[in-house]
């Protein structure tokens, strides 16, 4: 299962205008709940934040990967968001972020889980990948950039 075939054009925004790391989980799970996959919002952001008090999923050269496993939803839900401007989410190397994925999956997926968080990993160590994305400005375009990167792996 690649990214691009999971990722829906209503759970991306490009430019998301936030001020904090709480607004931005809240709008990105907005954006996850745009698919309609996710029936309980405040439970599933409250896996989101039980799994962030473990370790800031800030991972360093400007991206942020929350994510969590809940009963909460569907299926799979992969959101996606560059920020207008950086906010601080309490990075690994104390960099603000820019570019943000949200994973959540049904709490029996978890090979799903950890394969689309290899895949996230993977597409934003490459240096291209996060010079492009962050240039975008329309949802479409950052749909077509994950699929290029990924058929180039």
């Amino acid at each position: 299962m690649k990214l691009s075939e999971i990722i829906n054009i209503n759970s991306i925004k490009a430019g998301l205008k936030v001020d904090s790391k709480e607004q931005l989980l809240d709008e990105m799970l907005n954006l996850a709940a745009n698919t309609g996959k996710i029936f309980n919002k405040e439970k599933a952001m409250q896996d989101i934040l039980t799994r962030e008090k473990v370790v800031s999923t800030g991972v360093g050269k400007g991206i942020a990967l929350p994510h969590a496993k809940t009963a909460w939803s569907k299926e799979t839900v992969v959101s996606f968001a560059t920020l207008a401007n950086p906010v601080d989410f309490n990075s690994v190397d104390g960099e603000p972020v820019r570019i943000v994925f949200m994973v959540i999956c049904n709490e029996g997926d978890v090979a799903n889980h950890l394969r689309l968080l290899l895949q996230i990993s993977k597409l934003t160590n490459i240096d291209d990948f996060r010079e492009k994305v962050v240039c975008c400005v329309l949802e479409k375009e950052i749909i077509k950039l994950i699929s290029e990167f990924e058929d180039g792996e």
